[in-house]
């Protein structure tokens, strides 16, 4: 079973956003399958996407974001979000889930960081059900 987890924002210099409506991106599940297939390929290279629900967004990222034009919505109305270094990636997840989509969008270092003993990644995580135990 796999679950989205955020377990630190990134810092990237140059970034493209695609934001929807809570649930579009991340409602039925494609998107985990998606994101589960993206890992599945990096042969253990950091993943290139993030995906941020409206509780997981830092306050400093969001107002990096809301700075450069990115609408992400209300507390009443909610927005998720995908982050990637890899524009066509989100073109291609647009396409599929719609969704506004904002490209090379410089973003200050050090925006939007979550603490985690495990270095910089929001990744799609494994759940051990015997254990209860989350691991990459």
């Amino acid at each position: 079973m796999y679950q989205l987890c955020m377990l630190q924002m990134i810092s990237v210099p140059l970034a493209s956003v695609l934001v929807a409506p809570y649930g579009v991106l991340s409602g039925d599940g494609q998107l985990e399958e998606v994101l589960a297939e993206r890992l599945r390929t990096r042969d253990g290279n950091a993943p290139d996407i993030w995906h941020l629900s409206p509780d997981q967004l830092e306050p400093t990222l969001k107002a990096e974001l809301q700075q450069r034009g990115v609408d992400l919505g209300t507390d009443h109305a909610a927005k998720e979000l995908l982050l990637s270094t890899t524009p066509h990636l989100l073109l291609w997840l647009q396409l599929r889930f719609g969704g506004d989509l904002y490209e090379h969008l410089p973003l200050r270092q050090g925006t939007g960081y979550r603490s985690s003993a495990n270095g910089p990644s929001s990744v799609l995580m494994k759940a051990d059900s015997d254990q209860g135990v989350v691991e990459k």
